[in-house]
């Protein structure tokens, strides 16, 4: 279940990657400026992180896992509605903030779960998830687009996680 949370954290992160340059040419908009999303989401995940790692380490490592994937989907269903760079830039933001409060909890979870001889497996294990979000989000979010527009490789990812969360 946590690999799955964390594979499907990357589902939603990087799928803007593959969406930007259909994005900007339906938008019309330059690539400096649609940079910034991108900027956006890390800024915020680093101060996510100083943050959302203070909070998970005091809530229950589910609930706070449930509601971060959760709410990140929320922001990409947003994003496949948005149509101004200003409110893709906060939604963008505010899906790295949900986004970061998951990995911390994800290993307290983990570190109760194993034993001591069981950790280092379980780390190279858990470690795969990011790779496999990526292969996922790869293979999937680009033949979407391909299909239908840009904005069902924001939807789709969402659709997929409200379902597994």
């Amino acid at each position: 279940m946590s690999w799955m949370a964390y594979a499907g954290a990357y589902l939603l992160r990087s799928n803007l990657s593959i969406v930007l340059p259909e994005m900007v040419d339906s938008l019309h908009l330059s690539k400096t400026r649609a940079g910034l999303i991108g900027s956006a989401f890390f800024w915020a995940y680093a101060v996510g992180q100083l943050i959302n790692g203070n909070i998970g380490d005091k809530v229950k490592s589910r609930i706070f896992i449930f509601l971060g994937l959760s709410l990140a989907a929320v922001m990409n269903l947003l994003m496949g509605f948005s149509s101004t760079l200003s409110l893709m830039i906060i939604l963008w933001g505010l899906n790295g903030f949900f986004l970061s409060s998951l990995w911390g909890p994800i290993i307290k979870t983990l570190s109760f779960w194993f034993s001591r001889e069981q950790k280092t497996r379980t780390a190279v294990i858990i470690s795969t998830s990011m790779m496999g979000g990526y292969l996922f989000t790869w293979g999937i979010i680009g033949q979407i687009i391909s299909v239908f527009n840009w904005r069902w490789g924001f939807w789709l990812p969402s659709l997929i996680i409200f379902i597994y969360a």
